[in-house]
């Protein structure tokens, strides 16, 4: 049980510190407090309540992961590529 909670919260931890990297999670401190933005996908930042953090970090999850595949994907030639068109 604590391998899968540690497991968990250091999942959790990288995601952050990649949201934050990514710039897609910005925390402004000023001196009033800290200020929680969260860029969204027309690229502008909205503020949002540290209680949902969770919840961005999921949202960023699912979007890197997202990329990766579909970065993935263009990288690997299909069968189509491998297929002649026209012979000489």
């Amino acid at each position: 049980m604590i391998y899968t909670i540690s497991f968990v919260l250091l999942s959790f931890a990288f995601a952050t510190v990649h949201a934050v990297r990514a710039q897609h999670l910005v925390v402004l401190r000023w001196p009033v407090g800290y200020f929680f933005m969260e860029r969204g996908e027309d690229g502008r930042y909205t503020l949002f309540s540290p209680i949902r953090l969770p919840l961005v970090i999921a949202r960023y999850s699912r979007l890197a992961l997202v990329a990766a595949v579909y970065s993935l994907s263009r990288r690997v030639r299909s069968r189509v590529a491998h297929t002649r068109v026209a012979y000489r």
